[in-house]
């Protein structure tokens, strides 16, 4: 009897983190080594297991002399598929799912673990997109009806695109400036901790899905099911935005391929041809795009910068005590958004290196948004 109280004891101290890879070999044994870090730290036996989407032989032999156990079918069946095979090969009562290119900052294993056990059936960290933890990633995008409806008009006139902006700041603030857990379906599937004991009664991940929205249709099942998922603010984690994606040919059309499945299976098809085709027809022309991305105040940037002379122009039109939102966006609209939270008093402010060079090639908008909501300055930078 006390040899199975023990065990009792010892299981329920134990994470199942499965961590799918696909070509990035370097960044996954680094964030095994956080991992394996933060378990110390919080008193967790981690067992972290690789579902392998995308090696080569050497890879797989690196992995395996770090003592980790890697799952290799021969071909890449998508993030789903491999977080289905992860966790259905542990046994252990909580179950993390991520990416490789999450770093756990100590404590935040833990802080989840702790939120699990208080009631909520699914949670996810704080996001940073930097080592020095500056700019804060923002969570999903709200993906109900009302708001999928809402969405589609973004583009429709300049002030459009402005409500559409509001509308996200306000989700998005919710999570950057709660101080405690809170309620949120729009958790980020780079990191999914849950029950194994949810994880049984949700199903498992839709494998239709080869990458994006695949955590969205989960939740939304999760949620249909009167389940709580929640937001653990002192829960962080770094995420090295892109990392793997960015090796895959067909992410984007893998993502349209997500988007129109989840519309089908979260509003039904009718509701979702239409969606599909008002947002076919309502696709800008470079013109409207244009006007419509233009309501914001202020010059474009010449560079990726926020120097000493704009912030010393800014502050003059800041109430006193009131601090600033810069925001980081490659969508022309410029949301979802990257954001760093700082005082008005500022001197300088630069993007951190590291994030510098992970960037997608193309044009990137930056704003300047004041604590209540108005954009003080809209810039773009191009990365080539």
């Amino acid at each position: 009897m006390r040899e199975r109280q023990i065990e009792a004891l010892r299981q329920g101290d134990a994470v199942d983190v499965v961590l799918v890879h696909y070509r990035t070999p370097d960044l996954l044994l680094e964030s095994v080594e956080a991992l394996r870090r933060d378990g110390e730290s919080s008193g967790l036996q981690v067992r972290p297991v690789v579902a392998d989407n995308g090696s080569t032989p050497r890879d797989r032999e690196r992995f395996e002399a770090a003592g980790l156990s890697v799952l290799w079918d021969g071909e890449n069946g998508g993030y789903s598929a491999g977080v289905n095979r992860g966790a259905s090969a542990g046994r252990a009562p909580w179950v993390v799912v991520m990416n490789p290119d999450v770093l756990v900052e100590p404590g935040c294993l833990g802080a989840l673990i702790e939120a699990l056990r208080e009631g909520a059936d699914c949670v996810g960290p704080r996001f940073f997109w930097d080592r020095q933890q500056t700019l804060l990633l923002p969570p999903n995008e709200r993906r109900g009806l009302f708001q999928e409806l809402l969405s589609l008009q973004r583009f429709r006139s300049a002030a459009a695109g402005h409500r559409h902006r509001r509308r996200w700041r306000r989700h998005a603030r919710r999570c950057w400036q709660a101080t405690g857990p809170i309620s949120c379906f729009e958790l980020s599937g780079a990191l999914l901790a849950f029950p194994r004991s949810v994880w049984e009664r949700v199903g498992p991940f839709d494998e239709g899905y080869r990458l994006y929205f695949e955590e969205t249709e989960w939740l939304l099942r999760l949620r249909r099911r009167g389940l709580c998922a929640r937001y653990v603010p002192s829960a962080h984690a770094v995420h090295l935005y892109n990392r793997s994606a960015a090796a895959e040919p067909h992410t984007a059309r893998w993502f349209q391929e997500s988007r129109e499945r989840y519309l089908h299976r979260a509003h039904g098809s009718w509701v979702a041809r239409c969606a599909l085709a008002a947002e076919a027809r309502w696709i800008p022309s470079p013109q409207d795009l244009a006007a419509s991305v233009a309501g914001a105040a202020g010059q474009p940037l010449d560079g990726p910068y926020l120097e000493q002379e704009l912030l010393a122009s800014i502050r003059g039109k800041m109430a006193k005590g009131e601090t600033l939102w810069l925001e980081i966006s490659p969508a022309p609209l410029g949301v979802p958004a990257a954001a760093v939270r700082f005082s008005s008093g500022e001197q300088s402010w630069r993007l951190p290196e590291e994030t510098q060079r992970s960037l997608e090639a193309g044009e990137w908008s930056l704003r300047l948004v004041g604590d209540t909501g108005p954009e003080l300055f809209r810039g773009t930078f191009q990365v080539s």
